[in-house]
C-alpha cells in the first residue's frame, strides 16, 4: 500500500458514508487504518490485524466516529 485515497464526491449511497470531501484515507491489508478529516480537524488512527474483520470494523468505526461528533 503506497497509495491514498482521496475524497471527491458524497457518495452513491442513501444516506451518504460519514466523512468531508477532501478527506484522505488510506488501509492496510491487515487491517490498519486512517483518515484525515481536515473539515473536522481531525485525524484518526485504527490500528489491528484482523484482515477478515476489517470490512465489518472499519466503516462502524466511522460511523462511531462522526455520530459522536455531533
Amino acid at each position: 500500500g503506497l497509495g491514498f485515497g482521496v475524497r471527491t464526491e458524497p457518495g452513491n449511497a442513501t444516506p451518504p458514508p460519514p466523512g468531508s470531501l477532501g478527506e484522505i484515507k488510506w488501509d492496510g491489508a491487515g487491517g490498519t487504518y486512517f483518515w484525515i478529516d481536515r473539515a473536522q480537524d481531525m485525524f484518526v488512527i485504527l490500528m489491528m490485524q484482523s484482515p477478515s474483520e476489517r470490512g465489518r470494523i472499519q466503516p462502524a468505526l466511522k460511523a462511531m466516529v462522526y455520530d459522536a461528533l455531533e
